[in-house]
């Protein structure tokens, strides 16, 4: 643990499980709303790519190509002929498909997802809304067991553009997360929609409490309205 993280005694050390981890690309967000609304006139994931190689904006085929492959590889598994997300994407509010990218962002990449779980939502659930840049950066430090500060402004920019934090001098501010009701349908559905019977351990343990900070009595108020 490096001394920036010792200064919180509420941020965890990377989990020991077995987590990989990789340097962050590009967010590109707005390249993947672009995605989601050419998605439902695609047959197939390759259909999706080449399309894409052609409409994303950048002037180099090579990275229009390369910006491709990483949208696909986060939002798109093979195998997977629409993730649930396009389906529900003609529905959501502009803040609501931000957050649902910032959701879907973290099963692909346990970079995010663990800083998220790690780090931004214990100092949120102990009353704590500010920290500084570098702790960010000491984390991801941890995580890829060197210094990579451009995974670090990556991470940084994803979560001042999805509205999870503001930056004032070297303080990061977190921001107020409460998500939608169809936002809160939509990770129900995206952790447990395979009609099993699930115990209400494994439902407080959910992904999305972590996500967007939510206590336990929070998970337990949606799921009486669910």
């Amino acid at each position: 643990m490096t001394d920036q993280l010792a200064l919180f005694p509420t941020v965890a050390a990377p989990a020991p499980a077995p987590r990989t981890y990789v340097s962050m690309y590009d967010d590109l967000l707005k390249e993947t709303a672009q995605a989601m609304l050419l998605a439902p006139g695609c047959a197939t994931r390759d259909d999706l790519f080449n399309l894409l190689q052609e409409k994303l904006p950048q002037a180099s085929p090579a990275t229009r190509r390369v910006n491709a492959y990483k949208i696909l590889e986060r939002f798109f598994p093979p195998g997977v002929p629409q993730p649930p997300v396009v389906a529900w994407w003609p529905q959501l509010t502009e803040r609501d498909r931000l957050q649902l990218l910032l959701y879907e962002f973290g099963f692909s990449d346990h970079l995010v997802d663990d800083f998220l779980r790690q780090v931004l939502c214990p100092l949120a659930q102990a009353g704590r809304r500010v920290l500084p840049v570098e702790v960010l950066h000491a984390f991801v430090t941890v995580c890829l067991l060197r210094p990579d500060r451009k995974s670090g402004d990556r991470l940084l920019r994803l979560l001042k553009k999805a509205g999870w934090v503001t930056v004032a001098g070297e303080d990061l501010h977190l921001q107020a997360v409460a998500p939608s009701w169809a936002v809160m349908l939509y990770c129900l559905h995206r952790e447990f929609g395979d009609g099993r019977a699930y115990p209400l351990a494994a439902l407080l343990a959910a992904r999305f409490r972590h996500v967007f900070f939510l206590t336990e009595s929070a998970v337990e108020e949606v799921l009486l309205q669910a």
